[in-house]
């Protein structure tokens, strides 16, 4: 520019400029209120896309769900082919008890046959989930074995059993051999044997009794023989069955005693209808004898 203007026009110029600004700034008024905003201006353009980020961390597991409703049940499947017959373990075994009732105050033998040769045994009481042994044993070359087992109620294993065992209607006796030989046999259990009873003695068959024939009302003699010395004897008729129960009904005559020999002679009053009856010569230590008795009419 200076150049184009001479240096003293370019002093008076600025000279000027400063005494125009001058000359404003005395003449500047109070400052005005401001003016209302103007409108919003129109949104730009959208900036270009920046470059995609790093991938985030993955976020903790959630918490499992609760387990659904159990689906329907599937239809029963096609019953299946069946299977050959399997071998039997022992078809030839069996058992055999001195007493099908185990008396738990008495000893037990057990005898057993079929097993292997040489098998080792055992011989116990199933009753399930326990099984009280009554011993070990071993069969001999032909498979057969004998096992003697003492008191059982001493028996640990039965002694705790003995409730269940004595409460049971039957059980089972069993013996399995080490080789899968088994046979079993039914059996009872009871804590005590019973007293033995004696047995009475039989009537003697040597005694014998003679009636006869005698008329309503009159006397007849009777004759015994074969009774014990000096035994007591008893006469009875027998004259029918008794009501509904069809046991004899009998009626008592006089009765007896046998002499030392063992006979007698008796003089028996007869008050029966005519017809035919028994006569019962029924001694005290057990002698029997009869003999038919013939009523007739009285004359």
């Amino acid at each position: 520019m200076s150049k184009l203007l001479p240096p003293s026009r370019v002093i008076i110029g600025v000279l000027v400029a400063l005494m125009s600004v001058m000359v404003l700034s005395a003449c500047e008024g109070p400052r005005g209120k401001p003016g209302t905003p103007g409108a919003p201006g129109l949104p730009g353009l959208p900036g270009l896309q920046g470059p995609a980020g790093q991938p985030g961390l993955p976020g903790l597991s959630g918490e499992p769900g609760l387990p659904g409703a159990p689906g329907e049940p599937g239809m029963a499947g096609l019953p299946g082919n069946q299977g050959p017959q399997g071998e039997a373990t022992s078809p030839g075994a069996a058992l055999l008890a001195s007493s099908q009732v185990l008396y738990l105050d008495q000893g037990l033998t057990v005898t057993g046959s079929g097993f292997q040769a040489f098998e080792s045994v055992e011989v116990y009481v199933n009753l399930g989930h326990i099984q009280p042994s009554l011993g070990f044993t071993q069969a001999d070359a032909g498979g057969a074995f004998k096992l003697t087992a003492g008191i059982l109620g001493k028996i640990r294993s039965v002694k705790t059993a003995t409730k269940k065992m004595t409460e049971a209607g039957a059980l089972t006796l069993e013996a399995a051999g080490s080789f899968g030989s088994k046979a079993t046999t039914p059996v009872t259990a009871v804590a005590n044997k019973p007293a033995a009873v004696a047995a009475a003695d039989p009537p003697s068959t040597a005694t014998s009794l003679v009636a006869g024939t005698v008329a309503s009302g009159s006397t007849l003699t009777v004759y015994g023989a074969g009774y014990d010395p000096n035994e007591s004897i008893s006469f009875m008729v027998i004259t029918g069955t008794s009501g509904s129960s069809n046991l004899p009904a009998r009626t008592a005559l006089l009765g007896a005693k046998a002499t030392a020999t063992g006979s007698l002679a008796k003089d028996l009053p007869i008050a029966l209808a005519p017809g035919v009856y028994t006569l019962e010569g029924q001694g005290a230590n057990g002698s029997l004898a009869t003999a038919p008795l013939i009523v007739v009419e009285a004359k």
